[in-house]
């Protein structure tokens, strides 16, 4: 059986749409976890209506804010199942996806640590690159540069000794070190197959993820800090140390530097004044 694990904050308009595509899956042998991660809308007064009708089990969990990631953290902990398939409470699922999965996982020919699927847009077009063949771990993946966001069902014990770090005044963490560590840990098993539906939102995370990483300083240092330790491409590790200039640069907060070359600073910094000027990014 699968856990689908769904961190939210304040998406009490977008969590019927997930509900109901969940009621339509043809294989109901799941459950829903909500983590609700401080939300001050009607989130939970719309999760108690669903757990009186729900023909599947859910259970909700209620935190203060702290970032998606905090809420994964959460989540991974509280997970019933080994299987544990993560869906943002602003996206949606095709109605045969848990069926395909747990088909999927049922195959013990397949011994890999997680399955990577596609997403798609609600008309049907893939986001990104399809997946070539021969690819084994998250960290070929990002090798070879396959573009857009992809959904993601992780096996739990293979996250043990796993954690995102939580800074008390940061709620921002992008969540590429979770892919390393399941990269480097073992292989994925990535299907075209596009059961999974995506909707951008303009107050979401990935509309404001260059605001959010200069504001979650520490948070963000640590991501490039990860990724530049665990590529040995020179270009992806090029790519990490100038952006943890990037983001580095005239802030007031932060780590200081005993890693990433000082000779990278000069693109980073010219970044982060783009980023400025563009944005208008705070540096406080």
């Amino acid at each position: 059986m699968i856990t689908v694990l769904t961190p939210t904050y304040n998406r009490a308009h977008t969590l019927p749409r997930l509900f109901q595509t969940l009621c339509n899956q043809i294989n109901q042998e799941f459950e829903w976890l909500i983590i609700d991660d401080g939300s001050n809308d009607d989130t939970e007064q719309l999760i108690a209506s669903y757990l009186e009708k729900s023909s599947f089990k859910i259970i909700y969990i209620k935190k203060s804010n702290g970032g998606k990631h905090t809420a994964l953290n959460l989540g991974f902990n509280k997970a019933s199942f080994e299987w544990v398939f993560i869906v943002d409470s602003d996206d949606w699922l095709d109605s045969n996806t848990i069926d395909r999965l747990t088909l999927e996982i049922q195959d013990l020919s397949y011994k890999y640590n997680s399955i990577c699927i596609l997403r798609a847009y609600k008309d049907g077009c893939i986001i990104g690159d399809r997946f070539p063949e021969n690819i084994a771990t998250y960290i070929d993946r990002m090798n070879r540069s396959i573009t857009g966001d992809k959904a993601d069902v992780i096996r739990k014990s293979a996250l043990d000794g796993f954690f995102f770090p939580e800074y008390t005044t940061e709620n921002f963490m992008a969540e590429s070190p979770l892919f390393l560590w399941l990269g480097s840990k073992g292989k994925t098993r990535f299907i075209n197959f596009p059961g999974y539906i995506c909707e951008y939102l303009a107050e979401g995370l990935s509309a404001n993820s260059i605001s959010n990483r200069h504001r979650c300083v520490n948070s963000t240092l640590f991501v490039y800090e990860t990724q530049y330790i665990a590529h040995d491409s020179f270009k992806l590790r090029s790519r990490a140390a100038i952006n943890w200039w990037r983001f580095r640069a005239f802030k007031r907060i932060g780590k200081k530097n005993n890693l990433i070359p000082i000779a990278y600073s000069p693109f980073g910094i010219s970044l982060y004044v783009i980023d400025k000027i563009k944005a208008k990014v705070s540096i406080k």
